[in-house]
């Protein structure tokens, strides 16, 4: 049968190119993600640039390990038994004065710091580092000198004049600086340099060391305590490689998801599209059954055509990938998601799996249309029209209703039992594709009443191009739900995720304006944060107490394992007064020193205590005097002032109760102008300030939904054409009883507008099942939440998707009924 198939391409090839243009482009689609995704496994370590000149670099750890033994919080005996358990941190832990005194018995060291310093009219991201350091970097005085006294900086070049006066701000608030020397520009920051001593007063913690001493004498001072590098390792220790760290792994995810929503792409359409061309040729295979052909011969032909279509698919696809590989990755760079030195070489690896993945899918879509080959029965090479007598198979049955159950499940599990799984989309995004999928296996059952009911008023109409439409479509239910799949995909996917992701910023919104109980808010202007200092001057200004929570990061264990939680740090009267918290149980004004509040996912009762690992890696155990509702914005842990050393707030909330409204506002914009800061309302700060979706995700999310739409219009204009290009016959048969080309025209855009019809009700179905299960489980969170829908993009999917369908059924048709119907006729007997 193998001769048989290829034969068969070989003389009836128009009759699989769909499946090979699907194919094709489902692997290119796949093999560009693959390349993309190696070249972020496969960086190469780059070379070190601010830490350049420096022999040996000592570095604090870059993970958090802790005894299995701690894993108990409060009254839970679950004690971990695979012994010490870690866990990355946010930022390399500092170094201890211990450790720096052994170092430098045995080696001269420099101690570096790295923190937050910025020109008033500098950059966002601009560093600060003392001036000592800078003897290992490529940093070079353009004009005047290294600064000598406190009071004293050197700036980049362009950034002032020598004996200038500027204003910094720093975690410690604003000051006054005297400009020393320039320093001529690096590419890889931005720094303000200053004194070795005003560096240790800004930020007393030490993040490395440079040792010009013996390695081997250094690493045995060090011990199992900070880690020792040399060599191209020394990067690791600059700023920049924790954020190109951070960057790789949010483009990894990105990537992995965009993958897995490739595969399914690719999956649904091709075998929508195997499925469809095995309908097409029931007569084709009808006719082996009648000469003897066994239905294992029929299927192991259709297996055949596919693996022959599937490999030549895939090598082209994999041409069109590594095309389209770099090209993704400099999308990826120009969103700022990777980062700029990022590159994606066509390599052999994925590729390869390419090539597999496209074979694979080649012949698992095949696989279900060959079952359904085999069944043919020789009578139907008798039938001169084909009808769906039972379009809806039991396994379509068994699949839909099973894939629907389990989606259904997914969401009552989510609003149940994990409600903030639905603000994660690259997770939640999983639940979404499973309904698309089961309202797509399930379309035959919907199309026969939707076409009724829909055509209805057609048959009252005269002439015969409404009945005629509507028939054709009752007769061909598969073939009207297999060419109105890709406009499912299409806008029902598009419209699900980025209606999904409009309806948690919105309930993100609400939940912020809800709890906010000020009109006054500070909110960084063309800097990282605002410094938690100017509190204090707000207060010694105006005698109103202000609350600046400063994120950070704390590590405890959850159900035995250790991971991060997300905290802030903040004086619980002045929060208290600004913000209306939903407190669950016990007082949130007991938070102290020695005390935590937590959310209520903790499942830790009010009295009892807890272990958290701070920023510094000080263990410290507080007890739970309040539980808190969790929110999607609300931090899993709240802790006193105290512990936000160097921390940076996102806002600052003022209260307004009391004095005059006018003179507060004054004041507090003077201040916010010295502090890098502007004042907003309710209003600018829940537009501008209430968070949102991030950017880097909307941009990744949107690169993945514009290759998915292109994909899928693509699989409507082909799915289109090989619908009419099947169905000459047909055709020329009413140009004999008298319907002339015009007639034949309207019906079949008729017919194409009922497809278009029933994708849409399709995407209707499952963006409505897909809204209404992300409602549930944010009503849970933050009480109920307006639903968003993204109707201009749904219209403007669906005008697209008409237009695509419209031209791709009339140009085929067009073309095919030029000559005399007679011919046409007598060509496809």
């Amino acid at each position: 049968m193998i001769g048989l198939a290829l034969a068969t391409l070989r003389a009836a090839w128009t009759s699989v190119l769909g499946a090979f243009v699907a194919l094709a482009l489902g692997v290119g689609m796949i093999s560009a993600i693959a390349l993309v995704l190696a070249g972020t496994l496969s960086a190469p370590q780059r070379e070190p640039q601010r830490f350049a000149a420096a022999p040996v670099v000592v570095r604090g750890p870059v993970e958090l390990t802790v005894p299995g033994d701690a894993a108990s919080n409060g009254g839970d005996d679950e004690e971990d038994g695979d012994g010490p358990q870690s866990v990355r941190r946010a930022d390399p832990a500092p170094l201890s004065a211990e450790l720096i005194a052994r170092v430098a018995a045995v080696s001269p060291v420099v101690e570096d710091r790295t923190f937050y310093a910025q020109l008033a009219d500098g950059p966002a991201d601009q560093v600060g580092h003392p001036w000592a350091t800078a003897a290992f970097t490529p940093y070079q005085l353009a004009a005047g000198r290294p600064p000598a006294a406190d009071g004293e900086v050197a700036v980049p070049e362009g950034a002032g004049t020598v004996g200038q006066r500027v204003r910094v701000l720093t975690a410690d608030g604003p000051r006054e600086y005297t400009v020393s020397g320039l320093t001529r520009p690096v590419a890889f920051e931005s720094a303000v340099f200053f004194t070795d001593a005003e560096a240790r007063r800004l930020s007393p913690a030490v993040d490395a060391l440079v040792a010009t001493g013996a390695p081997d004498a250094v690493e045995s001072a060090v011990g199992p305590e900070a880690e020792v590098l040399t060599g191209a390792e020394r990067w690791t220790a600059e700023p920049a490689a924790a954020e190109d760290r951070q960057r790789l792994l949010n483009t990894r995810t990105l990537l992995g998801v965009s993958g897995g929503i490739a595969a399914f792409v690719a999956i649904f359409v091709v075998a929508s599209t195997f499925a469809f061309v095995v309908a097409q040729r029931r007569g084709e295979f009808a006719l082996l059954r009648t000469v003897g052909a066994t239905p294992a011969q029929v299927r192991r032909m259709v297996l055949a055509e596919a693996g022959a279509v599937g490999l030549t698919g895939s090598l082209v696809g994999c041409l069109l990938g590594a095309l389209a590989g770099p090209a993704l990755a400099d999308r990826l760079i120009a969103d700022g998601i990777a980062p700029e030195w990022f590159s994606a070489a066509p390599t052999p690896a994925p590729l390869a799996l390419s090539v597999v993945v496209g074979l694979g899918v080649a012949l698992t879509a095949a696989w279900t249309a060959s079952r359904r080959a085999g069944r043919v029965a020789p009578v139907e090479a008798l039938r001169q029209a084909t009808v769906d007598d039972r379009p809806m198979t039991r396994g379509r049955w068994i699949w839909g209703l099973a894939l629907l159950g389990c989606a259904v499940g997914g969401m009552v599990f989510v609003a149940r039992v994990q409600p903030l799984i639905a603000t994660v989309p690259v997770i939640y995004l999983w639940i979404l594709i499973l309904t698309v999928t089961a309202v797509a296996l399930l379309a035959p059952a919907i199309v026969p009443p939707f076409t009724r009911l829909v055509t209805l008023p057609l048959a009252w109409l005269p002439g015969a191009t409404g009945l005629l439409a509507r028939e054709n479509t009752l007769a061909a239910v598969r073939r009207t739900a297999g060419t109105a799949a890709p406009v499912l995909l299409t806008v029902g996917l598009a419209v699900s995720l980025l209606g999904a992701l409009d309806t948690i910023d919105e309930a993100r919104t609400s939940e912020r304006e809800r709890q906010l109980a000020t009109d006054l808010v500070l909110l960084p202007d063309g800097t990282p944060g605002i410094s938690p200092v100017v509190a204090d001057r707000i207060a010694a200004t105006t005698g109103v107490e202000a609350a600046a929570p400063v994120p950070l990061t704390v590590y405890g264990f959850d159900s035995g394992s250790l991971r991060d939680y997300d905290a802030v740090a903040v004086d619980p009267a002045a929060l208290a007064r600004t913000v209306r918290l939903d407190v669950v149980d016990g007082s949130f004004g007991e938070l102290s020193d020695r005390t935590v509040v937590l959310t209520d996912d903790w499942e830790i009762p009010v009295g009892d205590s807890v272990d958290l690992w701070l920023p510094d890696g000080r263990r410290s155990t507080l007890r739970v005097v309040a539980l808190v509702a969790t929110g999607i914005g609300t931090p899993d842990a709240y802790l006193a002032a105290n512990h936000a050393v160097g921390g940076l707030a996102d806002e600052v909330l003022v209260p307004t109760e009391g004095g005059d409204p006018a003179q507060l506002r004054s004041r507090i914009t003077t201040i916010a102008a010295e502090f890098g800061a502007r004042l907003a309302d309710r209003s600018g700060y829940v537009g501008a300030g209430g968070g949102g979706t991030p950017q880097g995700s909307t941009a990744g999310i949107a690169v993945m939904l514009v290759v998915t739409a292109l994909y899928s219009a693509i699989a409507i204009v082909n799915t289109m054409i090989m619908a009419a290009a099947g169905r000459v016959r047909e055709f020329a048969v009413l140009r004999l009883t008298g319907a002339t080309p015009r007639q034949v025209l309207r019906v079949v855009a008729a017919e194409s507008l009922l497809v278009v019809g029933v994708g849409l009700v399709l995407a209707a179905a499952a963006t409505a099942v897909n809204l209404a299960g992300l409602f549930a489980a944010l009503s849970g969170l933050v009480g109920a939440t307006p639903v968003r829908v993204p109707w201009l993009l749904a219209g403007v999917l669906l005008g697209a998707s008409t237009l695509l369908v419209l031209l791709g059924a009339l140009v085929t048709v067009r073309n095919t009924l030029r000559g005399p119907a007679v011919q046409l006729v007598a060509a496809r007997e």
